[in-house]
C-alpha cells in the first residue's frame, strides 16, 4: 500500500509543487517585509495583499509549470482563478481552525503545530488544485453540478450579507464607523459572557463555575442559554479583544444562514430552482422578529434553523427520512434550550398540520397517490409512490410509522444533546425565572383589528412588554399579505390544506394574544421583556404560503388581484383614521406606495 502511494505520488509534477510552493512563500515573505517594513504600512494590510499576491503567483505557476493546463479561454481561466483562490481561503480557515483547538485550547506547541499545520496545508492545496482546478475530470463537474444546483441559495446567503453590510455602513457601525452593534442586555450581559467564555477556552478556565459573577457561581447555565451556539467558536477567531467584532460578524453570518435556509426549504419543497426564492428568503430572514431582537444573539440559531426543522418533519412524513430532522434538532437543543422548549412544540402541532393537509389517517406508504377535490369541483392526486416496505412487503400505516419515527428521531436528538440539557433541566429548579404561577384568569392584549395592522411597513418593532403598544413582531413584508389571499384562491391547493394552514395562523394569533398559551409558549413563564419570542415561526408559515400564492399568481385575474389591492389599500386609511396601534402617517405613505408598486409589477408580469 505504502508503495503505491509512492509511486503514484512521488512524481516530478509534485516535485515542482513542492519548489513552487516554497518559491510563493518567498514571495509572500519577500512583498510584506517591503510593505511592513519599509514602507511602514498597516499589518493587517500587508498581510492581505502578500497573502493575495502569492496566491497569484501561485496559480500561474500551478498552471504553468506544475499541473501543464494548456487552456488558455479567458473565461475558463478566471473560472479556474476563483476556484483556486476558494481552495485557498479553505486551506487558510483550516489551518486556524487547527492552530486554535491545538494551541489555544489544548496548549500544545505553537511553532510545531503551525508546521503539522502547514504540512495539511500543502496536502488539501495540491489536491484540491489537481482533482478540482486545473482538470475537467469528473470531480470539477460534480462540484460545478453542485453549485449550479444550488446558486439561487449561495446567492441568498450574499444577498443577505450584502444588505446587512449596508446596514452596519448607514450606521456607522465598525468597520465603517466607531459605532457597535451593542444595545441593551447585549452590552451588559451577552458580550461580558462571550468575553469569559473565550478567557475559558484559552486558558484551562472550567465550563462550571465563574468567578465573576458576584462572589462567583455557576457558568453551566449561562453557557447553556446564551453561549450554546456551535458558531460561537469564531470568538477564538476575532480574539477577547475584539468581542464587539465578534458579534457584529455573528448576527450577520446568522440572518445569512435563515436567508438561505428558507430559501433552501422553498427550494425541496417546491422542487424548484428559481431565483424567486431568492425574495422570499431574504423577507424571512431580515422579517420584524430579527429587526427587533438582532441582538438576542442566541435566539438567532433556533430562527435560522427553523426551516429545515420543517423540511425535516416533511421529509419523514413523505419518504420516511429522519437524517436532516435528527441533525437539526440536536444543533437547536444545544444552541439555546429555551428556543428548543418552543420548536418542540411547533414541532408536534406541525406534524399534524402537514400530515392531515395532505393525507388521511388511513394513507399508508407505498399505495398510490391519494386523491382529493379541489376549490372548483374537480380532482388532483398529491403525495408520491412509496416503494413497499421490506418487512415481508407489508404496507405501514402512514400516520403511525412517521409518527414514531418523529417521535424516535426527537429522543435521539434529544440524547445527543443530553450532556448539556440535563443539567441545564437541574440548574434551572434553582432559578428564579421559573418561578412564575399559572394564570388564575384568561385574558387578551390586542384586538384583530391592531393585530392585522402590525402587518404594515414602517411599524415600530417592540422589545418591552410594558405600554399601549405591546404587539408581536410579525412583519414580513407587505408583499406576504397581498399574496396569501391570492394562495387562498387558488385551485392549486386544496381545500383541506387551506382551513389548516389558515386554522395555524389563527393559533398563532390566539397564542399571542391569550395570556394562558403565551404563558405556556415561554416556558410556563411571563418574560420580563421581549415579549412574543416564537413570533419568528408565525413569519415562518406566512412566507412560505405567500410563496404558494407567489407560484399561483398567473392564475389569478388582474381585476381579483386589483380587488386585493383596493382592499388593503382601504384597510390601511382606516387603520390610520380609527388610530390602530403603530400605525402613523409614515405607514400609510410607504403602504401605499408599496401596494401600487406592487400591482404594477404583477400587472406587468401577468399581461407579459
Amino acid at each position: 500500500m505504502i508503495k503505491k502511494l509512492i509511486n503514484k505520488y512521488a512524481t516530478k509534477e509534485v516535485l515542482f509543487y513542492l519548489i513552487f510552493g516554497v518559491l510563493t512563500t518567498i514571495v509572500s515573505y519577500v512583498i510584506f517585509f517591503l510593505m511592513f517594513d519599509f514602507l511602514k504600512i498597516n499589518l493587517l494590510l500587508s498581510n492581505t495583499v502578500s497573502w493575495l499576491c502569492a496566491v497569484i503567483f501561485a496559480y500561474f505557476t500551478n498552471k504553468r509549470f506544475v499541473f501543464k493546463d494548456t487552456d488558455n479561454d479567458m473565461t475558463s481561466g478566471i473560472r479556474k482563478f476563483f476556484l483556486f483562490l476558494s481552495g485557498r481561503i479553505l486551506s487558510y480557515i483550516f489551518e486556524q481552525i487547527w492552530l486554535i483547538i491545538t494551541v489555544i485550547i489544548l496548549k500544545s506547541n505553537g511553532n510545531l503545530q503551525k508546521v503539522v499545520a502547514s504540512v495539511f496545508v500543502v496536502i488539501i492545496n495540491y489536491f484540491l488544485s489537481k482533482y478540482f482546478v486545473f482538470t475537467d475530470g469528473g470531480y470539477t463537474k460534480a462540484l460545478k453540478k453542485s453549485i449550479v444546483a444550488n446558486k439561487y441559495i449561495f446567492a441568498t446567503f450574499g444577498i443577505a450579507a450584502v444588505i446587512m453590510l449596508i446596514v452596519y455602513a448607514v450606521y456607522q457601525i465598525y468597520p465603517f464607523g466607531p459605532v457597535t452593534v451593542m444595545r441593551m442586555d447585549l452590552y451588559h450581559q451577552y458580550a461580558p459572557f462571550m468575553s469569559e467564555l473565550y478567557d475559558k477556552l484559552t486558558s484551562d478556565q472550567s465550563l462550571l463555575y465563574s468567578w465573576y459573577s458576584g462572589l462567583g457561581g455557576g457558568f453551566l447555565g449561562n453557557f447553556s442559554n446564551y453561549l450554546g451556539s456551535p458558531l460561537n467558536i469564531v470568538v477564538l477567531l476575532f480574539g477577547n479583544e475584539n468581542v464587539t467584532e465578534t458579534i457584529a460578524f455573528l448576527i450577520l453570518i446568522k440572518v445569512c444562514f435563515a436567508s438561505s435556509f428558507f430559501a433552501y426549504y422553498l427550494k425541496k419543497k417546491h422542487d424548484t430552482n428559481n431565483p424567486s426564492i431568492i425574495a422570499f428568503g431574504v423577507l424571512y430572514g431580515f422579517c420584524a422578529y430579527f429587526i427587533a431582537y438582532y441582538w438576542d444573539i442566541m435566539w438567532l440559531d433556533a430562527m435560522a434553523l427553523f426551516p429545515l426543522v420543517i423540511l425535516g418533519i416533511e421529509r419523514i412524513i413523505d419518504k420516511r427520512k429522519f437524517l436532516l430532522f435528527t441533525i437539526v434538532l440536536f444543533l437547536v437543543f444545544i444552541s439555546n434550550y429555551y428556543m428548543a422548549y418552543m420548536t418542540c412544540i411547533m414541532i408536534v402541532i406541525y406534524f399534524f398540520i402537514y400530515f392531515f393537509s395532505k393525507y388521511n389517517i388511513k394513507s399508508k406508504f407505498g399505495e398510490n397517490r391519494q386523491v382529493v377535490d379541489l376549490v372548483d369541483g374537480s380532482q388532483t392526486v398529491i403525495g408520491e409512490l412509496q416503494a413497499k416496505s421490506t418487512n415481508g412487503g407489508i404496507i405501514k400505516n402512514r400516520f403511525l410509522s412517521s409518527g414514531l419515527l418523529l417521535a424516535f428521531s426527537s429522543i435521539i436528538a434529544a440524547f445527543l444533546a443530553a450532556y448539556i440539557l440535563l443539567p441545564t433541566f437541574y440548574i434551572l429548579q434553582g432559578s428564579s425565572a421559573t418561578g412564575s404561577s399559572f394564570p388564575q384568569k384568561v385574558d387578551g392584549y390586542f384586538g384583530v383589528f391592531d393585530f392585522l395592522a402590525n402587518h404594515l411597513p414602517s411599524v415600530a418593532v417592540t422589545i418591552r412588554s410594558s405600554g399601549t403598544d405591546v404587539m408581536p413582531n410579525v412583519y414580513c413584508g407587505l408583499f406576504t399579505i397581498i399574496l396569501l389571499p391570492i394562495y387562498l384562491l387558488s385551485k392549486k391547493y386544496t381545500i383541506k390544506e387551506k382551513v389548516l394552514y389558515v386554522a395555524l395562523l389563527m393559533f398563532f394569533f390566539i397564542s399571542f394574544n391569550n395570556n394562558i398559551l403565551n404563558f405556556i409558549w415561554h416556558g410556563f413563564h411571563f418574560p420580563n421583556d421581549l415579549p412574543y419570542r416564537f413570533s419568528y415561526m408565525y413569519s415562518f408559515f406566512l412566507v412560505a404560503l405567500a410563496y404558494k400564492g407567489f407560484r399561483s399568481i398567473d392564475t389569478v385575474k388582474l381585476q381579483t388581484y386589483g380587488i386585493i389591492s383596493g382592499i388593503l389599500g382601504l384597510f390601511v386609511v382606516t387603520a390610520h383614521k380609527i388610530g390602530s396601534k403603530n400605525v402613523d402617517t409614515l405607514t400609510v405613505y410607504i403602504s401605499i406606495m408599496c401596494i401600487v408598486a406592487y400591482a404594477a409589477a404583477v400587472a406587468f408580469f401577468v399581461t407579459k
